[in-house]
């Protein structure tokens, strides 16, 4: 669902078809990033929700308990919980808005210093989707 969000953000900005590899582009950029932090977490929640019992268990169970026991310590919270708190706070939509604000707009600012009559795309294009299944875009009849 993010992959989608961010996507069909980025593609709202479409002015024409040279804009798409460059919205590829950056859709490759904004997904990797949050895809390895993913795997990255996926991959330690994995580790140490499996140990078996012994030495590691113990330990980590015991650091736990003296988090959840102890005074309320927001730096040890967030250390516990703030990556948890990073995957269900993102906003793919924000991602890609964020990338075209930082990125997106310079290009475009910097590509109408060398033609002064382009236009700079201030609002995103409006996509309607049909689901017929005999549409033909007008653009690949020509």
């Amino acid at each position: 669902m993010e992959s989608a969000a961010v996507l069909c953000t980025l593609l709202s900005y479409v002015r024409g078809f040279d804009h798409i590899p460059l919205l590829v582009r950056a859709y490759e950029t904004i997904r990797r990033e949050r895809t390895e932090f993913l795997h990255q977490m996926e991959a330690t929640n994995v580790t140490q929700c499996m140990f078996p019992p012994g030495l590691e268990r113990t330990a980590r169970d015991a650091e736990i308990q003296q988090l959840l026991q102890g005074k309320w310590d927001n730096n040890a919270k967030m250390g516990l919980w703030g990556q948890i708190v990073k995957i269900w706070t993102y906003d793919a939509f924000d991602a890609a808005d964020d990338w075209w604000v930082e990125w997106g707009m310079l290009r475009e600012r910097a590509l109408s210093l060398q033609n002064p009559n382009m236009e700079i795309p201030g609002r995103r294009l409006e996509v309607n989707v049909c689901a017929q299944t005999n549409f033909v875009p007008e653009f690949l009849c020509s």
